[in-house]
């Protein structure tokens, strides 16, 4: 694959319109009425600019006499700009480096006795024109085939439920919350009582829990914000979960599946059969068998046999909802996000003991007592986790398995219990067929791997989360913000986030493909000590297919080498931006694989090696919008620049996302 290198930042033009309003001379007012001696800001129109590029453009006053004072009354300019303000005379300048598109809307002000002022649009667009706007449908920034439109997350967003169906203090449920009473059986039995999509409440106060909170279908169960918290002193296996009596992972291996005979191609939603027994509802996980070349069930570590159904043979495939049924055909949503091969006997099975509607909203947990997990979240459909606070991961802070189109949004999840070792210290894992779900605006800190990929999760998207401070008991080995772990994620989009720490596709368990990396600022957080491991986008074999595209990749300074493709590399201290297709992690190349890289799309990235922004020559588009998910800046983000990363923001060396932003209000702990 053959590459080209450009001027740092410099793929992206700006075009900047400048519009005159009011009345008189357009767009000119003077403070009091009428027009004395006649000031008046006399430019109409502003240049056109580029990214990264120097600009200037002059502003001139007409009328009045020195001195002169000039300032920006009203409004914003694009990121990177800025009024001259030190000027006494009739003209003053617009300097700086435009970092972003967007329309923006600004008063400039100049004062000789009198106040004059003229307002002005200016509206920057990438090049090639269009505002920006992407058409996934069109061929060009990734093709059709390694992309689908990703609709992850609660259609509609989170329900809003405002009907209180008990406050857990009050009779007859008669929780404490002072830290020392038992309070799991009031707030349990207020759940098992509590209607359909209506919420149980905690008031602020310290809940004694010593048994699992399990939380039942169309129920949200809400604190007072991290005033309330449940301090887990139990012996149980999780401190909450979403699980309902009927689901079990073992289902899978003692009913009976439908073989498919039709239908099974990307972006279809409908199969055919030769009969079942299903019913419009049911959620139904597709598979098929692994091919042994993109799709291998097992890795370094040995064969993944939790990772899917026929002994982790069938690791790829996805969850669906039944809309229509006839003994012979199903419609479903959402749509297949790959094609299946009759050869690897596709198959149907329904998901038994689907919890639906649930959530949990506005708490704090703390895992004194060491629960293994502190949250199961299995057979969830549009369920979610909003403003959580999660304290304490022995193992998982949260472990998924089979949940189709769920959400987790605004939470913090932080700090192990004392072991930061393998399969330890963890935050979010994407389990087994974990589809369509939303990981957005969320705050890792203190963890070994805060989101790990496994089990065939797809379609997910995992947006504008900040992690920082990643963790190992090997203090001198760097560790993953991310990780596809085991057999066989794909189609997932990670866009947005700031990773204080690496993106790794290891070989342990086996294979993952078609992920999407987009907008993300990816660096070592906490480089100090480190000396292995510090390989910035880390993808070893049977991780094909991979798009990593406009990311913001190191820190300039630290890291020495771009790419270690298949070549011996070093082992100790290599500060690497891309090494890719080994086998190990020892700089040995055995067992490596060119196909790793070579059926990688790189594109658009910048990196602090070679300074600049690196495109692949076989892509002529370069206009890339702030997001494959939002059309528009979404309404939660807020305080911080939109995008934040990017080789069309010149600032995303320093940008902040919302989540930072929380996080260093907080104090950076």
């Amino acid at each position: 694959m053959r590459w080209m290198l450009l001027t740092v930042l410099a793929g992206f033009a700006i075009f900047m319109v400048a519009c005159a309003e009011g009345g008189g001379a357009p767009g000119t007012s003077v403070a009091g009425g009428g027009t004395p001696g006649g000031l008046a800001i006399s430019t109409a129109t502003l240049p056109s600019g580029t990214a990264g590029a120097a600009y200037s453009a002059t502003l001139a006053a007409s009328g009045g006499s020195a001195p002169f004072t000039w300032t920006l009354s009203s409004g914003a300019l694009p990121a990177g700009l800025s009024v001259d303000t030190s000027s006494a005379t009739a003209t003053t300048t617009i300097n700086g480096t435009p970092s972003m598109a967007g329309t923006f809307n600004f008063v400039v002000a100049v004062t000789s006795g009198v106040t004059a002022t003229r307002a002005f649009t200016v509206v920057i667009a990438p090049v090639g024109g269009g505002g920006g706007t992407y058409d996934p449908s069109a061929p060009g920034l990734i093709p059709a085939d390694r992309r689908i439109t990703w609709k992850a997350g609660i259609p509609g967003g989170i329900p809003a439920r405002t009907t209180i169906f008990a406050n857990v203090k009050n009779a007859p449920y008669n929780a404490q919350g002072d830290g020392v009473a038992d309070d799991t059986s009031a707030i349990q039995n207020a759940i098992n009582a509590c209607p359909a999509d209506q919420v149980v409440f905690m008031p602020a106060g310290t809940y004694k829990i010593t048994d699992t909170i399990s939380l039942k279908s169309r129920v949200t169960l809400r604190g007072a914000g991290n005033t309330t918290k449940l301090k887990w002193m139990g012996s149980a296996s999780c401190v909450l979960e979403i699980r309902d009596n009927a689901y079990e992972d073992g289902v899978f291996y003692n009913t009976s599946p439908y073989n498919l005979s039709g239908g099974y191609t990307k972006g279809s939603t409908s199969v055919s059969m030769a009969n079942n027994n299903w019913a419009v509802g049911d959620v139904v996980l597709i598979d098929q068998q692994s091919d042994g070349n993109l799709v291998v069930a097992g890795g370094t570590s040995g064969p993944a046999t939790w990772c899917g159904r026929d002994n982790g043979d069938r690791c790829m495939g996805q969850l669906v909802k039944v809309l229509t049924r006839s003994a012979t055909n199903i419609t479903f949503e959402p749509e297949l996000y790959t094609n299946y091969t009759a050869g690897l006997v596709p198959q149907g099975i329904k998901v038994k003991g689907v919890t639906e509607l649930a959530g949990f909203e506005d708490f704090a947990v703390d895992n004194v007592n060491d629960a293994r997990d502190t949250m199961w979240w299995f057979g969830g459909y549009r369920c979610w986790l909003k403003n959580v606070d999660m304290k304490g991961s022995r193992r998982r802070h949260i472990w998924m398995l089979h949940d189709m189109q769920c959400e987790i949004r605004g939470c913090t999840f932080h700090d192990g219990t004392g072991n930061y070792g393998p399969d330890r210290a963890y935050g979010i894992f994407l389990g087994n067929m974990i589809t369509a779900t939303l990981v957005e605006d969320n705050i890792f800190y203190n963890l070994h791997v805060p989101i790990a990929f496994e089990g065939g999760a797809c379609g997910n998207v995992v947006s504008a989360n900040f992690i920082t401070k990643v963790k190992y008991s090997d203090p001198e080995w760097a560790q993953p913000a991310i990780v596809e772990h085991g057999p066989h994620p794909m189609m997932n989009l990670i866009e947005n986030n700031t990773f204080g720490s690496k993106i790794i596709g290891d070989m342990y368990w086996g294979s993952a493909s078609h992920n999407t990396y987009f907008r993300n600022r990816v660096y070592m957080a906490q480089p100090t000590g480190l000396n292995y491991g510090t390989w910035l986008v880390d993808f070893y074999i049977w991780h094909k297919y991979e798009n990593i595209v406009g990311n913001v990749l190191g820190t300039p300074g630290y890291e020495t080498v771009f790419e270690e493709n298949c070549t011996p590399y070093a082992y100790y201290q290599g500060k690497i931006v891309f090494k890719l297709g080994y086998a190990n992690n020892s700089g040995s190349t055995t067992g490596s694989d060119p196909q790793i890289e070579a059926t990688m799309i790189r594109h658009g990235n910048w990196d602090s090696v070679t300074g600049g922004v690196v495109w692949s020559s076989g892509i002529s588009v370069q206009q890339m919008p702030p997001s494959l998910t939002y059309a528009q800046q979404p309404s939660w983000w807020t305080g911080a620049p939109w995008p934040a990363y990017g080789p069309d923001v010149a600032s995303s060396l320093t940008n902040k996302i919302p989540a930072q932003l929380r996080y260093e209000a907080m104090g950076s702990p």
